[in-house]
């Protein structure tokens, strides 16, 4: 038997139903689902589900159109011309509101008896309702980054008011209509299932997808799409405002003030890729001394000595092996979150703030994962002792020298070919602090007590080293990642680390393997529906694969002294 048999009728003409009908409809279908479950026909479930979600998408469209605007409401004299009366703005003293006093002045008055055979009728008058969404404090929106293709947020199935593939405007969107999901999804039970709400999908062309039984095209593809200016990513600077009062009740801020950014510099500052199944495989690129082997000198004194059997007086020639095929497979960095459903209904902004802090939490796992993996495909060194005599920064700069040269002598690199750096973002606040303790300089005290960012990176973009500064380190099981662990009431602020770790490689040398979105969805098991709990989750696929070039991880010595060089006297 159809199980829709009863309700087919009510389906068809859905925009013709008066909302009363529209909630008996409602009712209805959820006594059928009910009845359904309960007898173990999942088939007749869900069908009654779909029709389900098409009845309260139409509830939730009636109850979010737009209001209409304020219009002028004509009066029809008996006798006369119509004259327009312009009704008040729901701004105006003379408003009316269900709190406030009646206006004074009526907007439009109704003639006592209308005139036979008028040929126009009054226009009806309709209230204007201001509907006021929570709203997420300015500037704590998350940041997005790019990897050389752009992000977007379109819909999955069944998202209320919207249809499958559609883009949502930003992240408050995503939360307001996963409020409506869980709405529809109330009392519907479950089993566990996962249910997509939104996807973050990067726009990926396809040269710019990497197959995982195709390493020779994946290496004609990395080839041609390396670029040696990439380009850094920015982060947003915070913001936020403070309301009180006096001698009157004391306004209610429901916005919750999240700390912590979403930032990916890792991320941004390799040149991305998409990886379909999973991962890749791929061909390392040899290195210049793997075929040093393959040149030598030939003089006539050698072209009279050649011996067919004596391969000492032979031409020196080196064989090439097939290189070791490797692989580089993505993982999943995930976050889920259990919120209580009147909870959500009565404080949404409580569901935004601590699914944009959640989503921080994931940036800082995931950078620190890709670290890790850089880390872990590089060689480790040491970058020797401190200088004698010098400040923090000068002393990293001799040892920056020391680490380029030998890159550049070693794979024959010309002075403008780029390298890349990538520094903690905490050795800033050393630099400053260096300077700080050192004797002034100048009679600018200016000078003497900071350096900003831009003059820190031209001393690197003097020697062509492109530096991207990490919010994280390469230790996620430690502090989830970052550097300090929580500071204790009453206890002393930190010193700097007494090392610090930072790599060195040509540009180009690690790919980011996206494994192509970025997921948001509800959770639903028939535990939660008892409970009155729903789940949100998020998973993002990701991961670093290093295709050719020597990489360093180095670890230098961090002193913060303010030693100095004393000025040069000239006789």
């Amino acid at each position: 038997m159809d199980p829709l048999a009863d309700f087919q009728g009510d389906l068809d003409r859905l925009a013709d139903l008066s909302d009363d009908e529209l909630r008996d409809l409602e009712t209805r279908l959820v006594d059928a689902f009910d009845a359904a479950d309960q007898g173990g026909d999942d088939t007749a479930a869900g069908q009654l589900a779909d029709a389900l979600d098409t009845v309260r998408n139409e509830i939730s469209q009636r109850s979010e159109a737009p209001p209409a605007e304020p219009v002028a409401a004509s009066v029809q004299a008996p006798d006369g011309p119509t004259e327009p009366t312009e009704l008040p703005s729901p701004e105006s003293p003379n408003a009316g509101s269900p709190d406030g006093p009646a206006p004074e002045t009526p907007v439009a008055t109704p003639p006592a008896t209308p005139a036979p055979n008028t040929e126009q009728e009054s226009t009806p008058v309709t209230a204007s309702v201001e509907v006021i969404e929570p709203q997420v404090p300015e500037g704590r929106a998350p940041v997005a980054v790019s990897t050389g293709f752009t992000n977007t947020i379109v819909a999955g199935a069944g998202v209320p008011n919207m249809e499958t593939g559609q883009v949502f405007s930003d992240l408050r969107d995503v939360a307001l209509k996963m409020g409506r999901k869980i709405e529809q999804l109330a009392g519907l039970g479950g089993n566990g299932e996962k249910v997509l709400v939104a996807s973050i999908r990067n726009d990926i062309p396809q040269d710019r997808w990497l197959s995982f039984g195709d390493p020779i095209g994946n290496r004609e593809k990395i080839d041609a799409a390396i670029n040696l200016d990439t380009l850094r990513a920015n982060a947003e600077q915070m913001g936020m405002t403070a309301a009180g009062g006096c001698c009157a009740p004391l306004e209610t801020r429901y916005d919750l003030f999240g700390i912590g950014d979403t930032d990916r510099p890792v991320k941004a500052s390799l040149t991305g890729f998409g990886a379909d199944r999973g991962g890749i495989r791929f061909f390392e690129g040899p290195t210049l001394d793997q075929v040093a082997a393959a040149t030598g000198f030939w003089t006539c004194a050698d072209d009279a000595a050649v011996d067919a059997a004596d391969p000492d007086t032979w031409k020196v020639c080196a064989r090439v092996d097939c290189p070791d095929e490797a692989e580089a497979l993505v993982q999943a960095v995930t976050f889920c979150l259990t919120f209580g459903v009147m909870q959500s209904r009565v404080f949404p902004e409580m569901v935004t703030a601590n699914t944009n802090l959640a989503m921080v939490s994931q940036a800082r796992l995931a950078e620190s994962a890709l670290l890790a993996q850089i880390k872990a495909q590089s060689k480790a060194v040491n970058g020797g002792t401190v200088i004698a005599g010098l400040s923090f920064l000068r002393s990293l700069l001799v040892t920056v020298d020391r680490a380029a040269a030998y890159y550049r002598d070693r794979h024959r690199l010309a002075p403008e070919t780029p390298l890349r750096a990538r520094f903690p973002v905490w050795m800033l606040s050393a630099i400053d602090a260096d300077l700080v303790l050192q004797p002034p300089s100048t009679a600018q005290m200016a000078d003497n007590f900071g350096m900003s960012r831009d003059e820190v990176l031209s001393f690197f973009a003097d020697r062509n080293i492109n530096v991207t500064w990490t919010l994280d380190t390469p230790n996620p099981a430690t502090n989830g990642g970052g550097q300090y662990g929580a500071l204790a009431a009453a206890g002393t602020i930190p010193d700097f680390p007494s090392t610090m770790e930072w790599s060195l490689s040509i540009e180009g040398s690690f790919l980011y393997l996206d494994g192509g979105q970025l997921d948001l969805g509800i959770v639903r098991d028939s535990t939660l529906v008892r409970t009155n709990d729903y789940q949100t989750f998020s998973e993002t696929f990701e991961s670093v694969a290093r295709v050719g070039g020597e990489a360093l991880w180095v670890t230098s010595p961090v002193q913060v002294t303010g030693r100095y060089a004393g000025p040069l006297v000239y006789a």
